[in-house]
């Protein structure tokens, strides 16, 4: 077979992986993109990840581990090495070397994991994590993984960490274009709102010399019904002055 074929990730079949894990019958956790069970392929232990039906972002998650399966090729990183994909039943599997200490999150937390309790073996799984980044940011293109966490840190026998779960992970040249159109976008609306904010103040400064005409001849209306009503009731006051004063009774 040919190089491409040899190498990972590998189809496999539904039947095979559910032989593989007895019925996915040990679970060994759950993920945000399903629960994850234990089994043996080719006399080898894998985990073989189980997508959620339910799953709304669990399909580009899928292929998003298939694209970035098949870059990385590093003991510092845990890719795919397998897969089953059946669309119609939203069957999507996907298959990895066995880390048998878990998760860091797990070893620490939960297991208290008595290899931890060391400063100097967890500042080894720090520099295991740290080299990790620096061999996905050294690709060309880099690869942001986007999702480090203690759950996505896996330990080997040996308490060795590796980075997995890539279903977040982007390579750094569609970061920088989704930047570049988030910033036009930004700038388009910016440039909206400019104009919108002009045609704003041009309608309330027309609006105000609206109101300001309605106000002076509701007041000039207010003042002439006030003479009026005034003159009714006091029949006998003239204006002298510009003020109301009693007329002088001879």
């Amino acid at each position: 077979s040919s190089d491409s074929d040899s190498n990972p990730p590998h189809p496999f079949s539904y039947p095979v992986l559910r032989r593989a894990t007895n019925s996915f019958s040990t679970r060994l956790g759950h993920g945000g993109f399903g629960p994850v069970f234990s089994g043996t392929l080719a006399g080898e232990p894998v985990a073989v990840k189980l997508m959620d039906s339910a799953s709304l972002q669990g399909e580009r998650e899928f292929h998003n581990e298939l694209l970035f399966a098949s870059r990385l090729r590093s003991p510092l990183v845990v890719p795919a090495i397998g897969f089953s994909s059946d669309p119609k039943r939203r069957r999507f599997l996907l298959v990895y070397h066995l880390m048998h200490n878990g998760n860091l999150h797990d070893a620490l937390l939960r297991r208290k994991t008595p290899h931890l309790t060391l400063w100097k073996n967890r500042f080894s799984i720090i520099l295991d994590v740290a080299k990790g980044i620096l061999y996905l940011h050294s690709l060309d293109p880099p690869i942001i993984h986007g999702d480090i966490k203690p759950s996505n840190i896996l330990l080997d026998n040996s308490f060795s960490a590796k980075l997995a779960d890539f279903g977040l992970a982007r390579l750094k040249s569609e970061i920088e274009e989704f930047k570049l159109k988030r910033e036009e976008k930004k700038k388009e609306e910016s440039e909206s709102d400019a104009g919108s904010e002009l045609e704003t103040q041009s309608v309330n400064t027309e609006q105000s010399f609206d109101d300001a005409g309605r106000q002076n001849t509701a007041s000039d209306y207010v003042k002439d019904w006030i003479g009026k009503e005034v003159k009714k009731e006091r029949p006998n006051e003239v204006k002298k002055n510009g003020y109301a004063v009693a007329a002088a009774s001879s």
